[in-house]
């Protein structure tokens, strides 16, 4: 018996000498890069606060692959020149191992090339331009380094669609646009998936304004007014004026939340209580206090809501707020992507026991154990030809009620946690 306690004794004090080597060890760098100065930092404070949780987490369970984890934080200042630069820096040999981050698509636009040719994956936990992950797909490009953990603008843009459209029922939509290539973008996709959508093929190729959009037995739909902002624009009585005298029954906004809620407030001065639904960035308290009273019933699509509808967001929303207080969570979907960003990279470095960022980057693309994550349970969440992870039906419609950002349908809920792809009148995937 007391060989056998030896033997015991011997080999945890092995396993134990083994995992003191492997913690004194390199630690694995992830930089977190996103706007965390001036009036646009909301969101990336919250991104980089999940973030921080989740390493915090992974840290005292032993970080990647018994490797401390250690955060390089890189505020790009929402400047397209500081991101590049900023990039270029960390992508440099021994900078960092992997970049979670990119609250701006107009610096991940900039930023991501220099990542992609040093090799670094990057799991993009904001920036919503839906080109972001094709940019560096195959066959041009041997791999593709570049992943997001967020709802896309094309994933958006299906949500506003079933809104409007398939829930709501409306006959003509009034889209209105930041004069930007963010804001023409976003009206070419509005346009594009409400034509996939309402068009009886074949589509015949004439504009819209020569003909009815019909579509269903219920009749007809006219096609949208759409109207353009600039961006810091407060006055926008001349805007609405317009929609109004166009009779249309909804507003789709894609801009910015100043300006967002500047027009939700000239609507309400105006007595016109036209519906409003907008991009995913109106679920932040930014826009709860730009709107005030006048954003009641406004909506967005939103990856996540300050409601504990099970123990794992009960138990992220505490330890956030614990964390971060108002800060983490005044931008709860971009906190909540940033988190599940961390855990996706973890469980592919699980799965190749490594932190070997060429290993990590092609178990993220065949992910085979489920991963549950804050915003969904994500099952296989990439591919090879797909590096998105959020689909449209993992994300929700919020609806701001009181002062806070409340799920419109509860019906939906569950679907959205277990992460099932439910077909929503038009694919998301491509």
């Amino acid at each position: 018996m007391s060989r056998l306690i030896t033997l015991v004794l011997a080999m945890g004090l092995a396993c134990l000498a083994s995992h003191a080597v492997a913690q004194t060890a390199a630690p694995v760098r992830i930089g977190v890069v996103g706007t965390f100065s001036g009036p646009t930092a909301e969101a990336g404070l919250s991104m980089r606060q999940g973030v921080r949780l989740a390493v915090e987490e992974l840290n005292w369970k032993g970080g990647l692959a018994d490797r401390k984890i250690v955060l390089v934080e890189v505020d790009d200042q929402n400047d397209p020149d500081r991101g590049e630069d900023e990039a270029k820096r960390i992508a440099a040999r021994g900078g960092v191992d992997y970049v979670i981050g990119f609250t701006s698509s107009a610096v991940a636009m900039r930023a991501l090339q220099p990542l992609q040719e040093a090799g670094v994956p990057v799991l993009i936990a904001g920036a919503s331009d839906s080109s972001l992950t094709r940019l560096f797909e195959p066959p041009m490009h041997k791999l593709n380094y570049i992943f997001r953990v967020a709802a896309s603008d094309l994933a958006q843009a299906d949500l506003i669609v079933r809104e409007t459209i398939d829930r709501q029922h409306y006959k003509r939509l009034g889209i209105l646009v930041e004069s930007s290539p963010y804001g023409n973008a976003g009206r070419d996709m509005l346009r594009d998936r409400l034509r996939r959508r309402l068009y009886a093929p074949p589509f015949n190729g004439k504009p819209d304004d020569l003909r009815a959009w019909v579509r269903d037995a219920e009749g007809g739909m006219q096609a949208p007014f759409v109207a353009q902002f600039q961006s810091g624009q407060t006055d926008m009585v001349g805007l609405l004026n317009q929609a109004r005298a166009a009779q249309v029954d909804a507003l789709v906004v894609w801009g910015q939340t100043a300006e967002t809620a500047a027009i939700v407030r000239t609507r309400a001065r105006m007595g016109w209580n036209v519906p409003i639904v907008g991009g995913s960035d109106l679920a932040s308290a930014a826009f709860v206090k730009g709107a005030g009273k006048s954003g009641q019933a406004v909506r967005m699509p939103t990856t996540l809501v300050a409601d504990p509808i099970n123990s794992r967001r009960q138990e992220f929303l505490l330890a956030l707020k614990r964390q971060g207080g108002a800060e983490a969570i005044a931008a709860l979907p971009a906190a909540a992507q940033g988190y599940d960003a961390m855990l996706l990279l973890a469980a592919a470095s699980r799965q190749v026991q490594s932190a070997e960022r060429n290993a990590v980057r092609g178990a993220l693309e065949s992910l085979k154990a489920p991963v549950f994550g804050v915003i969904t349970t994500y099952q296989a969440p990439f591919s090879r030809e797909d590096h998105e992870a959020i689909s449209a039906d993992m994300v929700g419609i919020g609806e701001l009620q009181g002062d806070r950002i409340a799920y419109a349908y509860r019906d939906e809920v569950s679907a959205i946690i277990v992460g099932k792809r439910i077909a929503v009148g038009t694919s998301q995937r491509r």
